[in-house]
């Protein structure tokens, strides 16, 4: 458990969520560092990324010295890497998680969105998907 940062195991939680026919994404409302943002499930990004403005209000540490490279939907972007102390998806919570933070006017994930829920977070769970819902899960729960 703490050397792979997972949840507790006696703490069998689920979480599920209505898809919902919204241009074909899952809008998830995260809590990262105690502030409450909305999310893409990205299952394709490998880190959580958020947008610069949201990863300083929830005071992510950013490792200034780092260039990352993402190939996203619109192409190639840079951003840095950093961690989230906490991120919290409703009862289901992952400490010390790897983020990317892109410049303001790169990171361009839709009206209200802070980020994509990448599997730096999801892959701490077990996720679930079928035409109505998405389910994630810790991975003990039955």
């Amino acid at each position: 458990m703490a050397k792979g940062k997972c949840e507790d195991p006696n703490s069998r939680s689920a979480e599920v969520f209505k898809m919902t026919p919204h241009k074909n994404v899952v809008r998830l409302p995260a809590i990262v560092n105690g502030v409450h943002g909305t999310f893409i499930m990205d299952t394709g990004a490998t880190f959580v990324t958020l947008n610069a403005a949201f990863a300083q209000k929830a005071k992510v540490q950013i490792d200034q010295d780092s260039t990352l490279k993402m190939h996203t939907a619109n192409g190639v972007t840079e951003g840095k890497r950093g961690h989230a102390a906490t991120i919290q998806v409703r009862s289901l919570q992952a400490k010390d998680v790897e983020v990317a933070v892109q410049g303001n006017s790169q990171a361009t994930y839709g009206e209200g969105v802070d980020g994509l829920l990448g599997m730096s977070f999801l892959s701490r769970f077990k996720v679930s998907i079928d035409t109505e819902s998405v389910r994630i899960s810790t991975r003990n729960a039955k």
